[in-house]
């Protein structure tokens, strides 16, 4: 993994824990494999350019063990307000588990919303008071602006609510 995804996942986990007092992550606090060493190094890292408040409490090697907390820098980062002076990567684990369920979706939000939106319009085409053919000429209309190239990379599946 690299360190710019790295200082993502320590980042982040800061951030999950912003309304606490400082403290120091440990290797069980992440999904993914990261080494105590790592762990100090990355958030001394981040504590130099701000994005955290890092207090040193003693060198082990080259590696500071200290205790840590977000600052309101890092805060804005992580939501995306501000950008910091060294990379950051923010990783996201996208795969999903299900078992045993129906009817269920799965989608990042703003396709989800979208396709909320598109089925909201359709559903108020459907039940307007307007003629069979209006309907059909609005919906057909509604198809060929969700088919256009830069709304289909924003929309995703929401074509697929329009039927034929």
């Amino acid at each position: 993994m690299k360190d710019t995804e790295l200082r993502g996942i320590v980042l982040q986990k800061y951030y999950e824990k912003r309304r606490e007092p400082m403290f120091t992550p440990k290797p069980k606090d992440f999904d993914e494999q990261i080494s105590f060493e790592d762990i100090l190094a990355i958030s001394e890292q981040l504590g130099k350019h701000g994005l955290i408040t890092w207090k040193p409490i003693k060198a082990i090697g080259d590696v500071h063990f200290g205790m840590g907390k977000i600052s309101a820098f890092g805060i804005d980062v992580v939501k995306g307000d501000a950008a910091p002076d060294i990379k950051v990567e923010f990783v996201q684990n996208k795969s999903v588990t299900i078992s045993g369920s129906s009817n269920v979706i799965v989608s990042d939000h703003n396709k989800q919303s979208v396709s909320h939106h598109v089925n909201e319009i359709i559903r108020a085409i459907d039940t307007s008071h307007a003629t069979p053919e209006q309907k059909a000429e609005a919906k057909k209309l509604l198809r060929k602006f969700v088919e256009h190239p830069l709304v289909t990379a924003v929309a995703g599946g929401a074509i697929s609510l329009l039927g034929s």
